[in-house]
């Protein structure tokens, strides 16, 4: 008994100690990618912005060549000096007009550039912060299991499975842990799949698999429908563990 109280403990303590620095790590990685979020949101903003104000520029420069147009039209039964000169002021105010608009474009066209390499910048460090959120998750996944493995080689084989169960299986009922070995066994499955196995109505195992997600003994694809369900690594270690002291 002394030595299963010790033991315990000693795996309380490691584990509240790595879950504290992992805790840490999470929240520095889920802060930078805050930081380029916030990046790419004053981007666009930005670049929100600029088109506005270059678009009612490109507005002003389309009446003024309507407004040419109407000239060219009202000169058209017109005769003398007069009306030659409205028409030369007004060609020449639609040429620095369209100048204007290759300006514009000019400067459109490098703040695109620029554009898209923040955008290219802020996806990058995504991508790293993603990373980084993989490994930790992957190195958090394989100390749950260490530790549950450190217990039982702690403790006499004869009090191996029962504590095994009491710690990580005990709220599980039949079904649920015959769902787990189908998982375990024969790999990712969608909900209906495992219904024709474990023989209940749809609505039952949607809600058993939710509730099986929900408490983190699976994980779920929500990329395609309908959903694929696979078993946890670390029940997946689990559960290999539990077999092979059976047997």
């Amino acid at each position: 008994m002394d030595l299963y109280l010790l033991v315990s403990g000693t795996i309380l303590i490691f584990t509240s100690i790595m879950a504290y620095v992992y805790i840490r790590k999470l929240r520095g990685v889920f802060r930078e990618y805050s930081k380029a979020k916030t990046l790419l949101e004053d981007i666009i903003v930005s670049f929100n912005r600029d088109l506005e104000r270059q678009g009612e520029e490109i507005r002003s420069v389309s009446q003024g060549v309507e407004e040419v147009l109407l000239e060219i039209n009202k000169l058209k039964n017109r005769e003398g000096a007069v009306g030659l000169e409205s028409f030369e002021e007004r060609i020449a105010d639609i040429r620095e007009r369209v100048e204007t608009v290759s300006k514009i474009r000019e400067r459109l066209e490098a703040r695109i550039e620029t554009l898209d390499r923040k955008i290219e910048e802020v996806f990058r460090r995504q991508d790293e912060q993603a990373e980084k959120i993989s490994r930790l998750e992957s190195s958090l996944a394989s100390l749950r299991v260490n530790v549950l493995e450190a217990g039982l080689e702690g403790a006499e084989v004869k009090t191996a499975i029962p504590l095994r169960r009491e710690k990580a299986l005990s709220k599980l009922t039949d079904t649920e842990l015959r769902v787990l070995e189908i998982l375990a066994t024969e790999g990712e499955k969608t909900a209906s799949q495992i219904r024709e196995r474990i023989n209940l109505t749809r609505e039952h195992t949607s809600r058993l698999m939710k509730s099986l997600y929900s408490r983190g003994y699976v994980e779920r694809n929500t990329e395609r429908r309908p959903y694929i369900y696979q078993i946890k690594r670390e029940m997946l270690e689990l559960l290999k563990r539990r077999r092979e002291l059976e047997a």
